[in-house]
């Protein structure tokens, strides 16, 4: 290769290293400077929320026993949630026994639920007014947010219950149906359902 050549590929890879080793300071720049706004921005608004931790969204489907996807390890894996199962009860050809027995499912769960909703507020909301009036000491954090984790676990799992109890109600080819009205269709069809005896 002729030697003129050679000098101007080495020209180049020169130049561009040049640029790269210039650009590197400016995307540093530009990485720090994103990250403060990420850090700026994170929260910002909700310092005006009632409770801190809780939108209000969060507090109204608390307070009104919603699953808000706690439910999801029964939902799609074939076992029905009894609201959904209600507003399908045309679908799923419900007996009368079967719907009074899913009513009472549903009943039960949503009666734990908004107590057990209304609870957890007031605990975030003790949580939030002992750091609000400075307040806050180890010892009585660990106590509140213990109460907060207690009552997280009893509410999802009266959610759970219920999808359990309403997969013992139906038929397996409701089961079916109701995946597939719910938009499950490709999952993979249920396992037989153990009947309690």
């Amino acid at each position: 290769m002729p030697r003129a050549i050679l000098h101007v590929i080495s020209l180049l890879l020169m130049v561009c290293l040049l640029i790269i080793v210039k650009a590197q300071p400016l995307n540093a720049q530009q990485h720090k400077s994103g990250l403060q706004d990420a850090h700026q921005k994170s929260y910002s608004g909700e310092e005006r929320r009632v409770i801190k931790a809780l939108s209000e969204e969060m507090i109204e489907n608390y307070q009104q026993g919603r699953g808000m996807g706690l439910a999801k390890a029964a939902e799609l894996n074939h076992y029905p949630g009894p609201m959904h199962i209600l507003e399908l009860k045309k679908t799923l050809a419900l007996s009368p026994d079967q719907e009074q027995l899913i009513e009472q499912a549903y009943s039960v769960m949503h009666e734990e639920a908004v107590k057990l909703g209304k609870e957890l507020i007031a605990q975030e909301m003790a949580l939030d007014a002992l750091f609000a009036e400075v307040k806050a000491d180890s010892l009585s954090v660990r106590q509140i947010t213990a109460r907060i984790g207690e009552l997280q676990a009893a509410i999802r799992f009266s959610h759970l219950h219920a999808h359990i109890k309403a997969q013992t109600i139906l038929t397996k080819e409701q089961i079916i149906v109701y995946d597939q009205a719910r938009g499950y269709a490709e999952s993979p069809k249920p396992k037989p359902i153990r009947r309690r005896k």
